[in-house]
């Protein structure tokens, strides 16, 4: 509430060397301010290294309604080229845990939705900031 109000915002971020060399990928996203003149910042760090293709199976899977239609219609697909008993179990374990990551992908929308709150937050900042310079100037 000064009388010329700074508009601007100032915020640095010191990496060393060694985290550069070692973390070429990494970026900082300004999240939207909340109560307070600082934002919150999300550090993304970033690397060369391949992530592991690890299979990760949820507990409340099998309580969605999807869930049994998902892994019978995977089950029971013919395998091509498969007579012996452990690779006919193996190629359906494989093909059920495949279908099930590509179907666990639409389950949760959550990373979208904390964008879309981040992005409206923004920008009624920049309505109250607009406002607050039109209050200033006696518009």
């Amino acid at each position: 509430m000064q009388q010329d109000p700074l508009l601007e915002q100032l915020d640095w971020f010191f990496t060393s060397v060694n985290w550069t060399l070692d973390y070429p990928n990494s970026l900082v996203l300004p999240l939207a301010k909340i109560t307070s003149d600082h934002i919150h910042c999300k550090l993304l760090i970033g690397t060369s290294i391949p992530k592991a293709n690890i299979f990760r199976f949820e507990n409340f899977w099998p309580q969605h309604p999807d869930f049994l239609e998902v892994v019978q219609s995977r089950w029971e697909k013919e395998l091509r080229n498969t007579k012996d008993a452990t690779n006919i179990i193996a190629g359906r374990l494989m093909n059920t845990r495949y279908s099930l990551k590509n179907w666990s992908k639409h389950l949760s929308n959550l990373t979208a939705l904390i964008n879309m709150c981040n992005e409206v937050i923004f920008f009624l900042d920049l309505l109250k900031i607009a406002d607050l310079c039109m209050l200033h100037n006696g518009i």
